[in-house]
């Protein structure tokens, strides 16, 4: 299905119609790709009986196309067709970047071994509250942690490298392996295109000349 934008065809209808496909790729279906949508149609088949909890076999969903930039949902249809799927985790081809600026990366360290050592207080006390009545431990306040939300391929690479990217070209604007500017998605994907192509074309150009040289051996 991919590059197919076409309203009448959706990953969903595929599955109803096919449901032992164990992978199902989508991709670049700028129009026709809604998480929101799609949650709430699986939520009502599901509520209907018309698809039933742990019965599908899909395994994989590539759902990714260009435009993706922030997706508030990305959760709840994780856990959707986690729902559906036999298998205990289904994998999509999207993630959030979850870049974390370097000014806050000690804060969240301190904020989880805070929070940590308040669970191990907690369970200490526990035994004491059958006795007595014991208030509560506050929560310590922190300045919230904002990792980046931004939409990321899982295989998203670099076109110069093919280093694999973690993180989204804003956050992180150099590549790790090469050290080379990144550029959008859509034009890194071009270029890797590109590059893949002209490899081909050698290649045939090599083969070509062997087989001029054979003639004349």
């Amino acid at each position: 299905m991919d590059d197919s934008d076409d309203a009448d065809l959706s990953p969903i209808i595929m599955l109803i119609k096919f449901p032992h496909l164990r992978k199902l790729s989508a991709r670049n279906r700028k129009e026709n790709t809604n998480l929101e949508v799609d949650i709430k149609l699986l939520q009502e088949m599901m509520k209907f009986g018309s698809v039933k909890i742990g019965t599908l076999p899909i395994e994989k969903l590539n759902i990714y196309h260009y435009y993706m930039d922030f997706e508030p949902h990305l959760l709840a249809y994780q856990k959707t067709w986690n729902k559906l799927s036999i298998h205990p985790h289904v994998e999509l081809d999207i993630r959030t970047c979850g870049y974390l600026p370097e000014d806050q990366k000690e804060e969240e360290l301190e904020r989880e071994l805070s929070l940590l050592e308040q669970r191990i207080q907690r369970l200490q006390m526990q035994q004491d509250r059958m006795h007595q009545r014991i208030t509560p431990l506050p929560d310590t306040e922190y300045r919230q942690v904002n990792r980046c939300q931004r939409i990321v391929s899982v295989d998203a690479q670099c076109w110069s490298c093919g280093y694999n990217f973690e993180h989204c070209w804003k956050c992180v604007p150099l590549c790790g392996g090469c050290n080379l500017k990144r550029i959008p998605p859509m034009a890194n994907d071009n270029q890797i295109r590109l590059k893949k192509r002209r490899q081909n074309d050698l290649k045939k150009q090599i083969m070509a000349d062997e087989d001029d040289f054979s003639v004349f051996g």
